[in-house]
């Protein structure tokens, strides 16, 4: 069966972009198997976009979807009858040396404000040999793995989704549409492809080429490149508050070190056709 879109990926964002597809009447197929240190189930789940602060758009579109999170996960959670924690209690951001303390004393920016490290441990007594901390009060986290078990109940339940347990391998796209070729030797075509495999795209054949088509290429409209790096790092459990050190970026390297593992098993073996 030839679907309207193929989503590559098994992580959050690939799960949500097939049922946000399919609730709209497309028919999707999800292609791909999960990783060992992949993003969606290492990562700390930090809704924080006070945290590395990016500019302009960039910034605007993460605050807008961390103040829809709540309602999302409990939308989610209702239709699939799991539940789905999410922390909006605030985010810390801990200063471990005097220069971190004092760099994040120039950064602040309204409504965050700065804790000193006698504030800090009466807090978060854990943190006490900490040179301070800026509380982010409207930051939050979410529990990633309770949010995955959510997001794969209802993409098994979805009637407009079938699911392709295979490794994409190759990506091809022109005029006419898209296929991409899996390990297993299946091609799956459709007429539009998701791509939202994280540090994993550098395997799948086509694919660097496919996400970066220049202006003005037909074949560009017909693939969209989702990736996220929030740079996030720990969360706390149920009430309390989430921590993040600076430039700890524990979820990514893990996917980064999972993904070369991968590469090097594929280079060893040799291409795939």
């Amino acid at each position: 069966m030839v679907a309207d879109v193929t989503v590559v990926g098994t992580g959050i964002i690939a799960l949500t972009a097939a049922i946000e597809i399919a609730d709209r009447g497309r028919s999707v197929r999800l292609v791909g198997t999960t990783h060992s240190g992949n993003a969606s189930s290492a990562a700390g789940g930090m809704l924080a976009p006070s945290v590395g602060r990016e500019s302009g758009s960039a910034y605007d579109f993460a605050v807008a979807s961390r103040d829809r999170y709540p309602a999302f996960a409990a939308a989610l959670s209702e239709r699939s009858g799991r539940p789905v924690p999410i922390n909006t209690a605030g985010i810390l951001e801990v200063a471990l040396t005097e220069t971190e303390a004092a760099e994040l004393k120039d950064s602040i920016e309204r409504p965050s404000r700065w804790l000193s490290a006698e504030e800090l441990a009466r807090e978060e007594p854990g943190f006490a040999p900490a040179f301070g901390a800026v509380m982010h009060p409207l930051d939050g986290s979410v529990e990633p793995l309770p949010l995955l078990d959510a997001l794969r109940a209802v993409v098994a339940s979805h009637d407009g989704i079938t699911t392709a347990r295979e490794d994409c391998c190759e990506l091809n796209a022109s005029e006419l549409g898209c296929s991409v070729l899996t390990g297993m030797e299946n091609r799956f075509a459709s007429d539009y492809v998701v791509l939202a495999a994280g540090v994993w795209t550098p395997l799948i054949v086509g694919a660097g080429k496919a996400a970066h088509q220049v202006v003005g290429d037909r074949r560009a409209d017909r693939i969209a490149h989702l990736e996220h790096d929030d740079g996030g790092a720990g969360a706390g459990a149920g009430g309390g508050l989430g921590a993040h050190g600076r430039g700890h970026r524990c979820h990514r390297r893990a996917e980064h070190e999972g993904a070369a593992r991968s590469i090097q098993r594929a280079n060893t073996a040799g291409p795939h056709r």
